[in-house]
């Protein structure tokens, strides 16, 4: 089954049809999703994590007519191949255009099961790679292909939210556990440096 069959797909906004081009033009501020957000809650990056939400100025006339993400959407990364799940906290955020939308058609597809198919099931960056032969190296999938892309046999919902439930298990303990090593390694150099300030007294 095609992505297609089941979302309806399409590209985020064109930043720069929608910014100022002049200092004088009415202009507003919005928050937007940036793909280092997406890199990290998908788990592609977790050393990399965002500090605040990133913001962009456009123009006050196109603001309508900029993309935004709703809760449920997938949003996937065209250059770093990888997708998360609109939540209530980025519901509503201006979708930039090195992001796709995967809006999802079908009650009986979980958001999270197509998120995970295509992270590291079916869809993955391993798989895409191994479809577009000639390749060793893939740098960017357009809209076109995504649509097209084979998800195989997609099993019953309830097989599709228990592998959601876990899938997003695995990433939320791969970011605590990457907070805890933090937190431990700030320790022991505080440590280590308390004991060169003893040794030089």
């Amino acid at each position: 089954m095609k992505i297609s069959d089941i979302a309806d797909v399409s590209l985020g906004t064109i930043l720069t049809r929608v910014k100022p081009s002049s200092q004088y033009d009415d202009t507003v501020e919005v928050p937007f999703i940036s793909m280092q957000e997406v890199s990290y809650v998908s788990g592609g990056n977790i050393e990399d994590k965002p500090e605040v939400s990133a913001t962009t100025s456009i123009l006050s006339s196109k603001k309508d007519q900029c993309a935004y993400a709703e809760l449920n959407d997938i949003l996937y990364g065209l250059t770093q191949f990888r997708s998360v799940i609109v939540t209530e906290d980025s519901a509503g955020k201006l979708v930039p255009s090195n992001l796709a939308i995967i809006r999802v058609k079908s009650n009986e597809i979980d958001p999270g099961y197509l998120m995970w198919a295509l992270n590291e099931g079916p869809c993955s960056k391993e798989s895409i790679s191994k479809m577009i032969q000639g390749s060793t190296v893939v740098k960017m999938v357009n809209i076109s292909f995504l649509r097209e892309l084979d998800l195989g046999k997609i099993p019953k919902l309830e097989t599709q939210k228990k592998i959601s439930s876990l899938y997003q298990a695995l990433l939320s303990r791969e970011k605590v556990e990457k907070e805890i090593t933090d937190k431990k390694t700030s320790l022991i150099i505080d440590v280590l440096n308390q004991i060169n300030i003893k040794g030089e007294n």
